[in-house]
């Protein structure tokens, strides 16, 4: 293991750190790079995953009319990218935050589900024309909206794997299911998210 380099590499390294300095203008075009900024990177991928995007809201809406029986009205708002924590304090209470954990993924990933929008899928469940509550009378999700929450989400689950079944097969496992916007702060705040 010590003799990594002959003697010959070791010599014409040696050589070549004094006698050839390099002035930094001279080697082209060169331009600062922020490693720390993800965005580049982000956006560099958002082709690939306004395509996943697409497959998945197809999913979704056939698994929700499925469940709903019922035809319903989906539209894609696009790939937007935006910091977690701006992202979280938009986020109404209650709001369905979900924790997943993702395998191959070493950090846990959130589904999460606007109170809107779970008001209104259980309206139209119980077989209404998916009304919202009014802000003034909104405590928390009762125990059956949490359970259709819960059925909604084994199914959004099944979808997203199913969606990027082409790039990678993905091992999904709920950890939990968070109320408040609140309790998901823990989590880095200074990320870029993908929302």
């Amino acid at each position: 293991m010590s003799n990594i380099l002959n003697q010959e590499e070791k010599n014409d390294l040696l050589n070549e750190s004094g006698d050839n300095e390099q002035n930094p203008s001279s080697a082209g075009n060169v331009q600062r790079f922020d490693l720390t900024n993800q965005e580049k990177r982000i956006y560099s991928k958002i082709d690939e995953l306004g395509a996943l995007n697409e497959k998945f809201s197809n999913l979704i809406k056939r698994s929700f009319q499925q469940f709903l029986r019922k035809e319903i009205e989906l539209s894609i708002q696009g790939i937007k990218i935006s910091q977690f924590n701006e992202y979280i304090n938009s986020l109404s209470f209650p709001s369905s935050i979900n924790i997943v954990n993702i395998s191959p993924l070493n950090q846990p990933s959130l589904f999460m589900l606007d109170s809107k929008l779970v008001f209104s899928l259980v309206d139209n469940y119980f077989g209404g024309k998916g009304g919202i509550r009014e802000k003034n009378e909104i405590v928390d999700f009762t125990p059956t909206e949490i359970r259709i929450v819960r059925l909604l989400l084994d199914q959004l689950l099944a979808d997203f794997k199913t969606a990027w079944l082409s790039i990678v097969n993905l091992d999904m496992q709920f950890k939990r299911m968070d109320l408040k916007p609140s309790q998901v702060k823990k989590y880095t705040t200074n990320e870029n998210i993908i929302n």
